[in-house]
C-alpha cells in the first residue's frame, strides 16, 4: 500500500463514535482527533503504537451547526496531515445516531400576548432539526413552532421557538404547559400561571401586575 495514503480507514459510525481500522502500523505522537470546520468534535488518546489491522473507536462529543453533509476529518492537528478520508454526516438522523437523542436546554421562557416563547440550547448536536411539542393542562398536545437553528461557538446550536395559546387553554385554575422533545414524554421545561384574584378570566394584559394572574412555576430542564 502507498505510504502516502492515509493510514486509517473509517469503517463505520455509531453511538460509540467512528470506528477506524489501521491499514498499516501507526505511531502517533498526539491523540487522534476528529474535526469539523476547524472545531474539535472528538478525541482518542492512544497508549502506544497501533498495529496494522487494529480497530479503534474515536468518540464524537459534538457537532457544529454547518450545512449538510458535515465532513469529519481525522487528524492529530487541525492543519493535518489527514489520517483517514473524511467521513460525511449527511443528515440530522445520522447526527443523532452518533450523539444520541438531543435534550435541548430551555432558556428565557416567557408569555407574551398569548404566545409562549423561549430559546432552546443544544450544546452537542448542531445538526439538530428542532421538533418540540407542548402538553397543555395535562391533556392537550400541540406542536411548537421552531426557527432554524444558529451555531454556537464551540459546536451545538440555539433556536427560538413559540407556542400559540388559545383563550380556552386558560381555565379558572390557570394554565400549565410542559414542553417536550417530539416523540418523548421527558419534560424539558414547565410553565404555569394561577389566579391571584377570584372571578377574573381571560389573558393577562400585562406581565407587571394588575392582571389577576401570577406565574406559579417556570422550570427548565
Amino acid at each position: 500500500m502507498d505510504d502516502a495514503s492515509p493510514p486509517l480507514l473509517v469503517v463505520g459510525a455509531g453511538r460509540d463514535g467512528l470506528r477506524l481500522r489501521a491499514l498499516r502500523p501507526l505511531r502517533p505522537e498526539a491523540p487522534l482527533r476528529a474535526w469539523c470546520r476547524g472545531i474539535e468534535v472528538g478525541r482518542l488518546a492512544l497508549a502506544g503504537p497501533v498495529e496494522a489491522g487494529a480497530v479503534l473507536t474515536l468518540p464524537i462529543a459534538r457537532l457544529p451547526c454547518v450545512p449538510l453533509p458535515a465532513m469529519l476529518r481525522i487528524a492529530a492537528a487541525v492543519e493535518g496531515p489527514e489520517l483517514a478520508e473524511p467521513w460525511p454526516v449527511a443528515s440530522a438522523t445520522e447526527a443523532a445516531a452518533l450523539l444520541g437523542p438531543a435534550r435541548p436546554g430551555i432558556e428565557d421562557l416567557r408569555l407574551e400576548y398569548g404566545m409562549l416563547r423561549g430559546t432552546g440550547i443544544e450544546r452537542a448536536n448542531g445538526l439538530l432539526q428542532p421538533a418540540l411539542h407542548a402538553v397543555i393542562n395535562g391533556s392537550t398536545a400541540r406542536a411548537v413552532q421552531a426557527e432554524p437553528p444558529v451555531p454556537l461557538a464551540e459546536g451545538g446550536c440555539a433556536f427560538r421557538f413559540a407556542l400559540a395559546l388559545e383563550a380556552a387553554d386558560l381555565t379558572g385554575s390557570g394554565i400549565e404547559v410542559t414542553l417536550h422533545a417530539m416523540g418523548t414524554r421527558e419534560v424539558l421545561a414547565r410553565f404555569a400561571l394561577g389566579p391571584s384574584l377570584p372571578g377574573r378570566n381571560g389573558w393577562p394584559s400585562s406581565r407587571r401586575g394588575g392582571c389577576g394572574w401570577n406565574r406559579l412555576a417556570m422550570r427548565c430542564g
